[in-house]
Formats: structure tokens, C-alpha cells, sequence
């Protein structure tokens, strides 16, 4: 488990409780412009004449392979690192020591994502972002007054970010019985009651209100932990990440300022409606495609033979589909019962977003309607995990969401 301290003001304190996890040898300090006025240069002061060195990666970073083996070179010397940042810092830091064998702690900046504590990281490699292996770090060293100041957009994609578990939880129970992948009900228990209060409570965050800006951060922490736990990103990313991944590979260029946890946002409201609908009657079983054409036609020879090979582990053959179907009529009712009593209706969704002040519908992040439809569509395509995108390319049945 990752220690979590939160402090009004933690940056006097950052010594202390940074050399109580890597007690000896030089460390480095990974920060971007931004960063490093909103709280770097006090975690810098708080070390006074001990020796820190600074990584600063300017005023735009992205989380490429490539800065993290720039960082990776900073790091050469050192004993450890100490991240200061949100989502891009922290992923190249816990990747780039990773690689190294190094201990870090973080200095979380704003609560906009869910990847503080969680093991993985989200590293840009060509074309496509994909989860790469990293590690947790020792402590996330909360700054109380730096989180309540993040900028709006980043307080609203954190709560994006989050309110996906049930989402998410429906499609792990679905593919559960259908495919036998691993689901355990339990990774989502401390989340649960947070995302109650949040729900209650979202219009905190307008305000910047301490105790709704920490429970977020709480949310945040649980949702890592529980990826820690399954050793997977999958509690926290189905169907609704797909959606939005399949955006940013087919639209970047008109992509690149929507903030991750806001494309969230409005992918797990538009899940969460479609998952409804998709559940008012039994699913139709059939086989799916496994043409590598219709991959590399949409995403480009390389990368769709990439895709396609993800694609067809769990593709299902007529046999497979044959028998799933027979085993729907028996059990649908049952497995029917145990999704629903997972899900939170879109409305409620909605509601708790926009209190948050975040976006719902496509069209408040100026997505195309007909780029976002073929990005719904194709989804499914884009990962190996069996989520209600595939039973709804089945028959198409995802069009009576734009109607």
C-alpha cells in the first residue's frame, strides 16, 4: 500500500518526509513550468542546501517513451526521484524509475486522473498511447492548498475520471460470465461509498471546497490501488476509455485540448445511457470478424495488425457464440439481476457531473458528431477486453443512441 499523507501546507515538510522513504543519496525532482511554480519551488526550498536536482521539462510535455528515457538519463546518479505533477509527470517518473530499479514519491498537483498510485503508465509510442509497466510509488505527499487551487478543467476531469466505476463494473460482470474473465467484486468496495458522497456532494468542486477536493483525491487513490490489486487497468477502464482512446487514435489532430477525464466525462454518461438500453432484452450472441482489412483500413497497416492480434483474443468463433446463446437463455435473467445492481443510471450521472461542472454530451468538447459515432462504432476494435461495445457491434444496435 502506498502511503498517503494530506497536509494544508506540505511543502515545508517535504525533506522530512521525502527522506523518510529514500533516506540517503542524491535525488531528482521531475517538474514542468507549471508545476514547478505551483508547487515545485517549494518542495526545492523545503531541501534548502541538500542536494536536488532539478528535471525540468518545460512549458509542454507529453508522455512519450522518449522523455521518459531522457529522464531515465537525469536519473543515472541519483538514489531516487520525487515527481511533482498530475497525470504526464507522474507517469514518466514511475516509469522512467521503474526501468531503473529507483524508488520516487509524488507531490500530486492536481486530482485530474486516476493514476497516482496505480502501477501502470500511459506512455505515447508512435502513434498510439498504451499502458507500459511502471511501478507505485512510496508515498503521495498531498499539498491540500496547491489541489484546491488546480485549474477548474482539472478539478472537473478528475470527477470525470471517476465516475466511471459502474461502467466499468458492468462490463467486467458481463464479460465475467460470457468470456470467464477475472472480475472481483471486491476491487470496487472502497470506491463505492466515496462515489456516494461524491455524487452528494459534487457541486464542492466548484467551490473548491477542502473536503470535496480530498475526496476526490480519495476516489483517486482507491481506483489506483485497485488497479495495483488486479494488476490491470481494467477496474478503472472499459468501455467508456475505449471510446475516447478510439478518438485520440482516429482524431488527434482535432483532439489534442480535451483534457483526458473530461473525454471521460462524456463517454461514460453516453456507456452508461447504452448500457441501459442494451440490457432491456437478451443479447444475440454471433461471430465476430476477424479480417485484418477492416484494421488496417481504419487505423493504418502497422497499428491495425497490432490491434487485430489484441482483437482476437477474444474473438468468438460460431461454436462459441452458439453456446454462449444457449447458456443466456438459462441464465440471462440471473446475470441480468447482478449487472443492474452494479450500474448508476445515466440521469443520476449527469447530474452529478454537471454539479461538477463537467461535460456530458459530445458536443460540449466540440466533438463531430459523425467522428464520434464512427469512434463508437469501432471501439471494440481497440482492445482485447469484451465490454457492451462488442455485444452492441453485434447487430449495430449502439445507432439507436444517436436517434
Amino acid at each position: 500500500m502506498v502511503s498517503i499523507y494530506y497536509e494544508l501546507s506540505i511543502a515545508p515538510r517535504a525533506q522530512e518526509l521525502v527522506r523518510h522513504y529514500i533516506p540517503d543519496g542524491e535525488l531528482a525532482m521531475v517538474v514542468d513550468s507549471n508545476t514547478y511554480a505551483a508547487l515545485g519551488r517549494g518542495v526545492q526550498q523545503a531541501f534548502g542546501g541538500q542536494t536536488l536536482r532539478l528535471i525540468h521539462l518545460g512549458d509542454r510535455v507529453d508522455a512519450t517513451l522518449e522523455r521518459s528515457q531522457y529522464i531515465q538519463q537525469q536519473l543515472k546518479h541519483c538514489a531516487g526521484a520525487i515527481a511533482v505533477g498530475s497525470g504526464t509527470i507522474n507517469d514518466l517518473t514511475k516509469h522512467a524509475t521503474f526501468m531503473l530499479g529507483l524508488p520516487y514519491v509524488v507531490f500530486p498537483t492536481a486530482p485530474s486522473m486516476n493514476g497516482y498510485v496505480s502501477p501502470g503508465a500511459s506512455l505515447i509510442e508512435g502513434r498510439s498511447k498504451h499502458s507500459v509497466a511502471a511501478q507505485q510509488p512510496l508515498a503521495a505527499l498531498c499539498d491540500m492548498q496547491t489541489l484546491c487551487a488546480a485549474p477548474p478543467r482539472m478539478l472537473r476531469a478528475g470527477l470525470g475520471d471517476m465516475l466511471c466505476r459502474s461502467t466499468v463494473q458492468a462490463d467486467m460482470v458481463l464479460s465475467h460470465h460470457l468470456l470467464g474473465t477475472a472480475y472481483d467484486e471486491t476491487l470496487f468496495s472502497t470506491l463505492l461509498p466515496l462515489e456516494d458522497e461524491m455524487m452528494k456532494h459534487a457541486d464542492g468542486l466548484v467551490r473548491r471546497d477542502p473536503a470535496v477536493v480530498k475526496l476526490l483525491m480519495q476516489m483517486i487513490f482507491a481506483s489506483g490501488e485497485a488497479m495495483a490489486r488486479a494488476k490491470s487497468s481494467a477496474p478503472a477502464s472499459q468501455s467508456e476509455h475505449m471510446i475516447a482512446h478510439t478518438m485520440d487514435l482516429l482524431y488527434s489532430a482535432y483532439n489534442h485540448d480535451r483534457l483526458h477525464g473530461e473525454q471521460i466525462a462524456v463517454t461514460t454518461v453516453f456507456m452508461a445511457r447504452s448500457q441501459e438500453k442494451l440490457m432491456l432484452g437478451r443479447p444475440l450472441i454471433r461471430p465476430t470478424r476477424r479480417s485484418p482489412k477492416r484494421f488496417e483500413m481504419m487505423f493504418g497497416q502497422e497499428l491495425g495488425r497490432q490491434l487485430h492480434k489484441q482483437y482476437l483474443k477474444k474473438a468468438i468463433s460460431q461454436e462459441m457464440a452458439d453456446r454462449l446463446n444457449a447458456q443466456l437463455e438459462v441464465q440471462w435473467k440471473d446475470i441480468q439481476a447482478q449487472i443492474q445492481s452494479v450500474m448508476v443510471k445515466a440521469h443520476r450521472l449527469s447530474i452529478a457531473l454537471r454539479k461538477g461542472g463537467a461535460p456530458t454530451h459530445y458536443t460540449e468538447l466540440r466533438w463531430d458528431e459523425h467522428q464520434f459515432e464512427n469512434a463508437v462504432m469501432n471501439a471494440h476494435l481497440t482492445r482485447d477486453r469484451f465490454t457492451f461495445l462488442d455485444i452492441a457491434a453485434m447487430d449495430q444496435s449502439l445507432r439507436m443512441v444517436f436517434d
